[in-house]
């Protein structure tokens, strides 16, 4: 985490350091609460200032935007303002990145490096895969359904993205721990055997996770691209005797497409260099290449982690 490389106190720090540092699960879901409270607060106020402010275009031709002409100073001041960003943002340091990876290879394991690297495919391709298709089920109920519950249920199904990656790790782990104990003990009592941790320590955890994390970026592509299909050509399907999901089969879908894909690579990049999440729910000897590279970077092993990065 860029907090913790940087000695920079902040609230994830703490909750992080107040679980693994200090082993204190209550503490850390004290801390975790107070800032769910604080940005649930913000989120509340921004949603009731727009209410119910909902639109579509009419057209999928954008206005015309006039053209200004720069010469001069002005033309290498515009040029200026936009390489820096480029240039120093990414430029910049990902060629850093690949020389000094370059240098640092011959010391990194490939098969530990190829391990690393499926794990995170895998992981980021089931996440998107799951997520764009919960998210457009989210979105095409929310369209369809009058009903201000199911409006309410996707917008708070949504909200993981604005919370810390501790945050959404300690939300999922509690309730899923105490269902692993729960089950156990009861297994114990009835049938004299143990169970363990069935769901705490598994990639499925894992997975809920992140999905939990990031399904409000399927989601919100989801709902915009609906939000984009008047009501002029449901109307119109409605009216050649489709039914609902006929209609979501042959209008909503095909012109959803862009909307699908999008969201996928977001989540799929998101899920690939998410490492609060990864680090605290992981299973035993499974490592991703963001844990891996913090691993190193931890340990201060020269350049090592800038192979995984």
């Amino acid at each position: 985490m860029a907090q913790c490389s940087f000695c920079v106190q902040t609230f994830t720090t703490g909750i992080y350091h107040t679980w693994f540092g200090a082993y204190n699960a209550p503490g850390a879901a004290q801390l975790s609460l107070s800032l769910l409270t604080f940005i649930s607060f913000f989120i509340f106020l921004e949603r009731y200032s727009r209410k119910q402010q909902r639109f579509h275009t009419q057209s999928s031709i954008n206005n015309a935007h006039t053209r200004y002409p720069l010469s001069g100073i002005r033309a290498v001041l515009a040029l200026l303002f936009c390489i820096f960003p480029v240039l120093f943002g990414f430029a910049l340091p990902a060629g850093l990145l690949i020389q000094w990876a370059t240098e640092s290879w011959r010391g990194v394991m490939l098969d530990r490096f190829f391990s690393d690297a499926g794990n995170s495919i895998f992981l980021a391709g089931v996440t998107a895969s799951l997520g764009v298709f919960i998210g457009l089920l989210m979105a095409f109920g929310s369209r369809l359904s009058k009903r201000r519950r199911i409006h309410w249920a996707a917008r708070l199904v949504s909200l993981g993205y604005t919370f810390p990656g501790p945050v959404v790790a300690l939300g999922v782990l509690l309730p899923f721990a105490w269902f692993d104990r729960t089950m156990d003990a009861w297994m114990q009592e009835t049938f004299g055997i143990t169970t363990g941790y069935l769901l705490s320590g598994t990639l499925f955890i894992l997975v809920f996770a992140y999905l939990v994390r990031f399904l409000a970026l399927a989601y919100g592509t989801a709902e915009s691209g609906l939000g984009r299909i008047t009501s002029d050509m449901e109307d119109a399907s409605r009216s050649l005797g489709k039914n609902t999901w006929q209609t979501l089969k042959q209008v909503h879908l095909p012109l959803l497409r862009g909307s699908v894909l999008a969201p996928g690579m977001l989540v799929f990049v998101d899920v690939m260099k998410e490492l609060p999440v990864t680090l605290m729910l992981q299973p035993f000897n499974f490592s991703t290449l963001a844990t891996r590279a913090y691993g190193y970077a931890t340990e201060e092993l020269s350049r090592k982690p800038l192979s995984g990065a």
